[in-house]
């Protein structure tokens, strides 16, 4: 991410938000986390994991879920969308985990490795990784049906250089193991390929699995079961037998993601084909198709239909796709590279992120046109809309100062973070309510009882009463439950409204730069 974010990223990103912004209602009953990483941090990139995760968290919403993202997450972010995630499946009919990226068995435990993972010494293994084992026990707690996809047996390179250091145990083994037989009711475990075996990234956007698993999981009237059967035939057929996925359950009812009558799940009832937003946007829209049509006329008609069907939650994963399309036409089409940074800070693994970086790689080396003399004038005085930017800069970089000095407190419960932010806030790529994340904040303080944040590069750009803000931060945090000391570094990136004269944040995002974790 770009330390300094220019002013047309800011009106983009917060345009997108604010003036769109809307209230959601997800069905409850059926809860999703998706996660998908494949930027790791110290070994090389998987291409397919983000592309799987965002495809699959579409589907999803299709199919009625309330869907937690997680896309190139760290260990920390990991396990609070986790938490998060977890707090919403209690009591659901159904709790779905959708897993794409690097993961190992050690010791016959299935491991799930965040971005940051160096695997360097088995004492912190615990620390570094993500136990299946322990989320589908606390799913089960929760939930009445447990689903689990695990996109997670691609060749592994980190496992190699940890099986090393394995001291007394079996250490790390190809693929992933088979679940322990279960007693409880109510689970179906799915794995890319069999146990023990390595599954491929894929040479198109979607690994095999997953192409598999989105062309059946939308099919009306299939039992999930079914649909894995379905799946395992089309994955053995692209990759010649050499990738056959597996699965072990202890369903005793059957599952229906997709009903043969829609209208048996009320948020996800089939909208009217006349609706504007369903025919104005398509999913799969071409790029070319893209940059032909209105892509405004079509980002406000989802928004419009959010609106007028809260509970179908087929027109909240329309309007993500209208955004997307919008930010991506504007990016082709502008003659500055400020549009196509701003797509990649939206959409760092977006549908489009190929075609901008290409754009934008194109923009950077195009020689500058000459200037054109221009008569010596004098200097006006500012205008009143920059001046009014100015005090909006200075009112957000004084809030923004605020905000990391409200995380320092050990006391914080979140009665004075909360007013900071707006009703709805676009909360890393997720329109999310104000009460969830003050939610997320006060557990992720909970955990991490002892915080020092200390900004280190900080900059502000206004249009008028709108602003961003972008930087640098240092940290250290110490988890006295957990006994464990961790300190980095990571960007930060806000949106800022002083519209209403108060100053909210609409956008928050950020990435870690760097990680060190150590056991007390």
């Amino acid at each position: 991410m770009h330390a300094v974010m220019r002013p047309l990223l800011a009106l983009l990103a917060a345009c997108v938000v604010s003036l769109f912004a809307h209230g959601r209602s997800h069905a409850d009953a059926r809860v999703a986390l998706v996660i998908g990483n494949g930027a790791y941090l110290h070994e090389p990139v998987l291409q397919n994991p983000a592309n799987d995760a965002r495809d699959m968290a579409a589907a999803l919403r299709e199919l009625g879920f309330h869907v937690t993202e997680a896309i190139d997450v760290d260990k920390a972010t990991l396990d609070a969308r986790l938490e998060s995630y977890l707090g919403s499946a209690e009591g659901a009919d159904i709790a779905l985990l959708f897993y794409a990226g690097h993961g190992m068995q050690l010791d016959g435990r299935n491991l799930l490795i965040p971005i940051d993972a160096k695997l360097e010494r088995r004492s912190s293994i615990d620390y570094e990784v993500v136990d299946v084992d322990r989320v589908t026990s606390e799913m089960e707690s929760a939930a009445k049906t447990v689903l689990i996809f695990l996109d997670a047996c691609r060749d592994n390179p980190l496992a190699g250089k940890f099986a090393g250091l394995s001291g007394r145990s079996a250490g790390p083994s190809r693929g992933l193991a088979p679940p322990e037989i279960t007693t409880s009711a109510g689970v179906l475990i799915a794995f890319s390929t069999a146990p023990g075996k390595v599954a491929a990234d894929g040479d198109a956007r979607n690994s095999p699995f997953t192409t598999a698993l989105l062309r059946h999981i939308r099919t009306p009237g299939v039992e999930i079961k079914s649909v894995m059967t379905r799946v395992r035939a089309d994955v053995a057929a692209a990759t010649g037998d050499a990738q056959v996925p597996w699965d072990s359950n202890s369903l005793r009812t059957e599952i229906f993601l997709a009903p043969a009558q829609p209208a048996s799940i009320p948020t996800s009832a089939a909208p009217a084909p006349d609706e504007p937003c369903l025919q104005l946007v398509a999913a799969d829209a071409e790029p070319e198709e893209i940059l032909e049509k209105d892509v405004e006329a079509g980002l406000k008609a989802c928004a419009e239909g959010v609106g007028d069907h809260p509970d179908d939650a087929r027109f909240a994963a329309r309007l993500h796709v209208a955004k997307e399309q919008r930010a991506f036409k504007i990016a082709m089409t502008s003659s500055s590279s400020d549009a196509a940074e701003a797509y990649l800070v939206l959409y760092p693994s977006g549908r489009f992120a190929t075609r901008v970086r290409e754009r934008l790689a194109a923009l950077e080396t195009s020689p500058p046109p000459p200037a054109t003399p221009q008569p010596v004038r004098p200097s006006p005085a500012p205008s009143s809309a920059a001046l009014e930017a100015q005090s909006s800069a200075t009112k957000t970089r004084a809030l923004i100062s605020r905000y990391f000095a409200i995380s320092n407190k050990q006391t914080e419960d979140g009665t004075t973070l909360g007013p900071l932010y707006a009703s709805s806030v676009n909360f890393y790529g997720k329109e999310t309510p104000r009460n969830e994340i003050v939610r997320q904040k006060v557990a992720y303080f909970r955990d991490w009882s002892i915080r020092r944040y200390e900004v280190q590069a900080h900059d502000v750009s206004c249009i008028a009463e709108l602003c961003s803000s972008t930087g640098t931060v240092g940290w250290a945090l110490t988890s006295e439950s957990r006994r464990v000391v961790a300190s980095g570094k990571s960007t930060f990136s806000f949106t800022v409204d002083w519209s209403d004269g108060s100053g909210k944040i609409t956008s928050e995002s950020g990435a870690v730069v760097s990680r060190e974790t150590h056991k007390m």
